[in-house]
């Protein structure tokens, strides 16, 4: 891949997150991260490839940590930190969705409780909600059990995630 390849690849994935809320460095950030040679960049090599300032190098990827989808680690004998995409990091981030989601079927329960009206109208949104996620609930362990699966005959030598 050239330099200016990479940098596009870079901004495109970092312009198609922001469209899902998520700010731009921290695209940049993961995308570099994507396509990294070696996979582990310090922030120094992250602030060098995005010419970005060492503060949005450092807030990128305390909340790229955070979301699970990077991670940190050390080398021996080296000071530094280096990044790297974090392996088994999607299946991981559709659990923690679900907890999200675990809360919003709480949220919508507790709405079902609180109103007084029998009215299919009035009650549909949070029956939706509810109904929606409590289904989600069900097949997600399914679904990932069937991703390990599919990740182990697509990677055989990998360890199943």
């Amino acid at each position: 891949m050239t330099l200016q390849a990479k940098r596009a690849f870079i901004e495109e994935v970092a312009l198609r997150l922001e469209t899902t809320g998520f700010p731009r460095m921290w695209g940049r950030v993961f995308a570099a991260l994507l396509v990294a040679e070696p996979p582990e960049q310090t922030a120094d090599d992250l602030t060098d490839t995005l010419h970005a300032s060492r503060g949005s190098i450092s807030t990128a990827t305390r909340a790229l940590e955070q979301m699970n989808l990077i991670e940190r680690i050390s080398k021996t004998g080296v000071r530094k930190d280096y990044f790297r995409n974090k392996p088994g990091a999607w299946p991981e981030l559709m659990r923690k969705r679900n907890e999200a989601l675990t809360i919003m079927r709480d949220i919508a329960e507790r709405g079902l409780e609180l109103i007084d009206s029998d009215d299919p109208e009035v009650r549909l949104g949070l029956e939706e909600m509810r109904d929606f996620v409590a289904f989600f609930e069900q097949e997600l362990p399914g679904f990932l059990e069937r991703w390990k699966r599919r990740r182990q005959e697509l990677a055989p030598s990998r360890p199943p995630q």
